[in-house]
């Protein structure tokens, strides 16, 4: 969930091939304090609450919106992974 970490896919496949079903992260830079925010979110709509990723990400990003600073978004890979759930 750190800077950068979706801004190209290359680190996503790596986590792919190495059998991880789906990769989240921020399409640019990201502040420590919105990350952590987020990131807490995040897991409470995917880990308690069950929710889609497609789900999970969209709720977070309502609540705790794109970094203020940043302007970076949350957003995940492969693309058909919008509907699985951990």
């Amino acid at each position: 969930m750190g800077c950068e970490s979706l801004t190209n896919t290359k680190m996503a496949e790596a986590f792919i091939e190495k059998g991880a079903k789906a990769y989240i992260g921020w399409t640019g830079l990201v502040s420590a304090d919105h990350t952590d925010a987020a990131t807490q979110q995040l897991l409470k709509h995917l880990i308690v609450e069950k929710k889609t990723m497609a789900t999970a990400i969209t709720e977070t990003l309502t609540e705790v919106g794109k970094d203020p600073t940043y302007e970076s978004t949350m957003s995940y890979y492969p693309s058909q992974a919008g509907e699985y759930r951990p």
